[in-house]
């Protein structure tokens, strides 16, 4: 059986995929069944919105709040997760992330460890559940025509957004919102 898999898998999926299914994936659009009781895990990166410092800080760019550790709940009352679309969604490349986040205003982006099912779509992952391991802000300030560096994030409309010193006095620095969140928060280094 699993010599067939893999013969399918082969004639039908790159070798990047491969790869990848080795390593105990399941790739979605041709679905192959896989042994669901397997832990899987996978690096990628989202972008989303900081609304909140405590509770659920995170806020995606449709719909729903997460907090830093946090496991999907299905809205339907029986879900099968390899034909359900529940699930925490992440880019597998920081390049395409970070052009994502370029259509966002006052988006960051975050750098998550996404563990469980886990399904490979042709960008990213989606998984049934995930930790933020690293926050990285855009490297300009959000203030309009504004060039100046990121001094670190201010509330603006019921979310967390980058400042630089010369727009405010009263923001959160990168240094206090690392401490806030336990994470590690780094400023983008290239220009988007």
């Amino acid at each position: 059986m699993h010599d067939i898999i893999m013969q399918l898998f082969n004639e039908s999926i790159s070798k990047t995929y491969d790869i990848l299914f080795k390593r105990n994936y399941i790739y979605h659009k041709k679905s192959i069944p896989y042994d669901a009781n397997t832990f899987y895990s996978a690096t990628g990166y989202k972008i989303a919105y900081l609304a909140d410092l405590d509770n659920f800080p995170f806020r995606g760019l449709v719909h729903g709040s997460y907090s830093i550790n946090d496991k999907a709940i299905c809205n339907k009352n029986s879900c099968d997760f390899l034909s359900c679309n529940c699930g925490f969604y992440a880019f597998r490349d920081k390049k395409r992330a970070v052009l994502e986040l370029n259509k966002h205003y006052g988006a960051l982006m975050l750098e998550v460890e996404l563990y469980s099912e886990i399904i490979i779509h042709e960008f990213g992952y989606r998984s049934k559940e995930q930790d933020v391991i690293r926050l990285f802000l855009p490297n300009k300030c959000s203030k309009f025509l504004c060039k100046n560096n990121t001094a670190g994030l201010f509330l603006k409309y019921n979310r967390y957004q980058t400042i630089c010193t010369a727009h405010k006095n009263d923001y959160i620095s990168i240094r206090d919102l690392s401490n806030k969140l336990g994470l590690e928060v780094l400023v983008l280094s290239y220009n988007i």
